[in-house]
């Protein structure tokens, strides 16, 4: 039962780690795309050497540095215990190091793989442990570029928002100042173009995002209670119950991470619109009140993100589906045993069947092959009958001839 649920998360990892790395490379040119936008948007702000502007930018800049570091430490907390906890589950005991130097239990692995050699001592099994080490590393590696990448963008949208916030709110000066209408409509229009490339751009990200973090939802879901039954099992090593623990934690924090900068990116997406209405609209004639009110509503728009076709990403999604992993896990444990029952019943069925088509089949050639031989019997007992009958009939007419002639 252990090694089926350690089967079971490192599979589940390594799913969610090939979907990441696929998705990645299939829709690489919008990535690429989204990530010029990022680069070329913030070079042209920080050109422009506005104080507060670049106090923005600075402040989400330092932040994703510290989520950044943050991750990549857990993903190499994550892939540092899944190679060492065989390890430490066999060396942690007198006992078990006992078995292993007297060869009566293998050595332990760290995946569970076939090779075309012995892996079971020696050479083979160190260049396997090298290898499923290099893996290991490689798909943490992978996993950790893709959920930094994507938790930093998230991060540069709520700032964005922040600074549009900002830029709006200051339109018009404090109300003092003698604006032309060009130069109001232009600032408006600028405002403007920077909301429409957010939503637009914020649209291409849940893109790439939403497939992957809707079937992360489900998997986090049910290895989340997985894990949690699994580290109450009796009989379960120190070791196993670090590992299981560490897994738990580093599937929470990911989704976490997640559901909270979406959470972030809504919150502030609804609130952007007040800059418009904080800054001295009052000082300025009608036709750019209009602009301004067209500005309002523009802004209006919400910016979310998505799991699928289903779900926002949100803290309140992260809190329902910690909440609801224990009824996924049933519902998942009654369909494995519905579909179990099914599948036998069809196979029961299925065998009746062909039993039934086999004895039909049997029956009619029995029968057939019955009543040739049947038929062959009767037409030899038949003309053998009809040449004796014959035989006489000549027989008796020789005769009736002899005495006729006497």
């Amino acid at each position: 039962m252990d090694m089926a649920m350690r089967n079971l998360s490192v599979t589940m990892l390594s799913t969610v780690c090939v979907i990441k790395a696929g998705t990645f490379i299939m829709w690489q040119e919008y990535w690429r795309s989204l990530v010029f936008y990022v680069s070329s948007t913030e070079k042209r702000q920080l050109r422009a050497r506005e104080l507060k502007a670049n106090k923005i930018i600075q402040g989400y800049t330092k932040y994703s540095r510290k989520v950044t570091y943050f991750y990549w430490g857990l993903v190499a907390a994550t892939v540092l215990t899944v190679i060492l906890a065989p390890y430490g589950g066999y060396l942690s005991t007198s006992q078990s190091r006992k078995l292993l130097i007297n060869a009566t239990v293998l050595y332990p692995e760290i995946l569970s793989s076939w090779a075309p050699f012995d892996k079971t001592q020696g050479a083979g099994y160190w260049t396997m442990a090298l290898v499923q080490s290099s893996i290991c590393f490689y798909g943490g590696g992978i996993v950790a570029n893709y959920d930094s990448n994507a938790v930093v963008l998230m991060t540069f949208f709520a700032g964005q928002l922040d600074l549009l916030k900002l830029k709006c709110s200051s339109l018009f000066g404090d109300g003092n100042e003698d604006i032309s209408y060009r130069v109001a409509v232009k600032r408006i229009r600028d405002c403007h173009q920077h909301h429409v490339l957010l939503v637009k751009y914020s649209k291409i990200l849940n893109f790439l995002l939403s497939p992957v973090l809707f079937l992360y939802v489900i998997i986090c879901s049910l290895m989340i209670c997985a894990s949690a039954v699994q580290l109450t099992t009796e009989g379960i090593t120190t070791m196993q119950q670090v590992w299981i623990a560490e897994y738990l934690v580093a599937l929470v924090a990911q989704l976490f991470l997640y559901c909270w900068h979406s959470n972030e990116v809504l919150y502030k997406s609804l609130g952007v619109d007040e800059g418009v209405y904080s800054s001295a609209w009052w000082s300025q004639g009608l036709r750019v009140r209009r602009c301004v009110a067209l500005l309002g509503g523009q802004l209006s728009r919400r910016i979310v993100f998505t799991a699928g076709p289903f779900t926002m990403l949100t803290v309140a999604t992260f809190i329902a589906c910690e909440a609801l992993s224990p009824a996924v896990a049933v519902c998942a444990a009654v369909g494995f045993a519905i579909g179990v029952a099914v599948g036998l019943v069809v196979r029961v069925a299925l065998g009746v069947a062909v039993g039934l088509a086999v004895g039909v089949a049997v029956g009619v050639a029995v029968g057939v092959a019955v009543g040739v031989t049947v038929g062959v019997a009767v037409g030899v007992a038949v003309g053998v009958a009809v040449e004796v009958a014959v035989g006489l009939a000549e027989e008796v007419a020789v005769c009736v001839e002899v005495i006729v002639a006497m």
